[in-house]
C-alpha cells in the first residue's frame, strides 16, 4: 500500500517546518526532501528535539561547549562520514564544495570582531602557530606553503565554542518569529506553501548537489507518499 500514516503530531511538525522554510525562502527541492524523508516508512522522523546543529564541527569544539551547556546539539564533519574516494563532500570544509555560516539573529554580529589590523597581526606572526612559511621560487618570485599546523586551522578553537554556548540564550531571544496566518483547520497549511511553488526553473541547490539528494530520496522502495504523491513530477 501507497497510503501516508502519519501521527497529527507528526503531520503537525512537518507542516510547521515546511511553512517556517518557506517563509525563510529556502529552496523548494529542501523542502521537498524533507517530506519525502517523513515518507519513507523505514524512517523514523521528528522524534528527537534539537536545538543546535553544528556543520563542519571538525573537532567539534562548539558542539562539545554546547553539550556541555545541555543545549541539544548534533554534529556534522567529512571525519564523522566515509565520503567516497575522489568525490567532492558537501561536509569537507576544504572542498570546493563550499560553506556558509548563517543566522536569523542579529546576535551573529558578536562574533564579528571587524578586520585583523596589524598589532594584533604582528602579535600573531610572532607568538602565534605558524601555519605557513614563505619561500622564493627559482625565478624570485615570493610563494607560500603549508606547513604541519596548517590542518589545525581548519576548526574552530575551543575559546569561540565557549564563546558561542554563552551567546546562545541570546540568539533565542532575538531570533524573528517565522509565522504566517493559517486558516482555521487547515492541517495543511505548509503543504499547501509547497505546492504552491513552481517545479519549473525550480532552484535545485546547485551547490549542494541537491538534485542528486532528491533523486535518492524520490526513488525509495520504502516511500508511502499516498496522497501527497500528486505533489511531486513524475519526471524531471
Amino acid at each position: 500500500m501507497d497510503e501516508l500514516l502519519l501521527s497529527p503530531d507528526k503531520a503537525w511538525k512537518l507542516n510547521l517546518v515546511l511553512q517556517r522554510l518557506y517563509l525563510m525562502g529556502a529552496p523548494k527541492v529542501l523542502m521537498a526532501c524533507i517530506i519525502l524523508l517523513t515518507a519513507n516508512s523505514k524512517l523514523d522522523t521528528f522524534t528527537e528535539s534539537i536545538e543546535f546543529i553544528e556543520v563542519f564541527s571538525g573537532d567539534g569544539w562548539v558542539s562539545k561547549c554546547m553539550k556541555a551547556n545541555g543545549i541539544a546539539t548534533v554534529s556534522f564533519d567529512i571525519r564523522l562520514g566515509d565520503p567516497l574516494p575522489g568525490k567532492q563532500d558537501a561536509m569537507d570544509l576544504l572542498s570546493d564544495a563550499g560553506h556558509i555560516g548563517w543566522s536569523s539573529s542579529p546576535t551573529i554580529q558578536c562574533l564579528d570582531l571587524g578586520r585583523l589590523c596589524k598589532k594584533y597581526k604582528d602579535t600573531i606572526a610572532k607568538y602565534g602557530v605558524k601555519s605557513t612559511k614563505q619561500y622564493k621560487s627559482k625565478t624570485g618570485v615570493k610563494r607560500f606553503a603549508g606547513s604541519k599546523a596548517l590542518k589545525s586551522t581548519g576548526s574552530y578553537p575551543p575559546k569561540f565554542g565557549l564563546r558561542l554556548a554563552r551567546l546562545y540564550p541570546r540568539f533565542i531571544r532575538t531570533r524573528p518569529r517565522f509565522w504566517a496566518h493559517v486558516e482555521e483547520n487547515n492541517l495543511n497549511f505548509g503543504i499547501d506553501l509547497f505546492e504552491s511553488l513552481p517545479w519549473h526553473d525550480m532552484d535545485w541547490w546547485v551547490d549542494a548537489r541537491m538534485e542528486s539528494v532528491f533523486r535518492y530520496l524520490r526513488g525509495s522502495h520504502d516511500l508511502k507518499l499516498g496522497g501527497l504523491r500528486s505533489l511531486f513530477p513524475t519526471e524531471i
